[in-house]
């Protein structure tokens, strides 16, 4: 008799799901929001939110969310490696001397060139924290974070966070 009534709930679950999934669906419930965007260095910067005030700090982007992925794709202008920290610097020039310069995890100035087109490819995450006062509300790359702890301790060189593993950057 048990085993009749284990079949009877196995197939009333069954049921269930295969009658709700459809539904939520279609009604959004279980659709990932989330988008990949791609932009090159000046796009970057353009969607770029700054406000530094006395109590609280905020970097954020105009069309970025927590979860979105994020595809930088640019052309190298300059590439140096610190042996120090052992990171690589890849810079990207636009405007008028403007350059956003990401670091990487290693020496891979034997991999990339002044000259390559590269994708970096990171996620957002948003992070809310209280540091001297101060409330850091901010969109970082999910790659970069460590923790509140190692933002408060690893400011410089690389602004709070790690540098990007080598795989998130790749010619095109």
């Amino acid at each position: 008799m048990q085993k009749h009534a284990d079949d009877k709930l196995k197939l009333l679950l069954l049921v269930a799901f295969v009658t709700i999934t459809p539904i939520l669906l279609v009604c959004g419930c279980m659709q990932n929001t989330n988008k990949s965007v791609v932009m090159n260095a000046q796009q970057l910067y353009d969607d770029i939110i700054v406000e530094n005030k006395e109590d609280s700090y905020l970097f954020d982007y105009k069309s970025l969310e927590e979860g979105d992925t994020l595809i930088i794709r640019d052309v190298i202008s300059n590439i140096s490696y610190n042996k120090e920290h052992n990171a690589t610097r890849v810079t990207f020039t636009y405007g008028k001397n403007h350059t956003y310069s990401p670091a990487f995890e290693g020496n891979l100035t034997g991999l990339f060139m002044v000259g390559d087109l590269v994708e970096i490819k990171v996620h957002i995450k948003h992070v809310k924290f209280e540091y001297n006062n101060k409330l850091y509300d901010l969109e970082v790359y999910s790659e970069q974070w460590v923790d509140e702890e190692y933002f408060k301790t690893h400011f410089a060189p690389f602004g709070g966070m790690k540098p990007l593993p080598a795989k998130c950057i790749r010619k095109v």
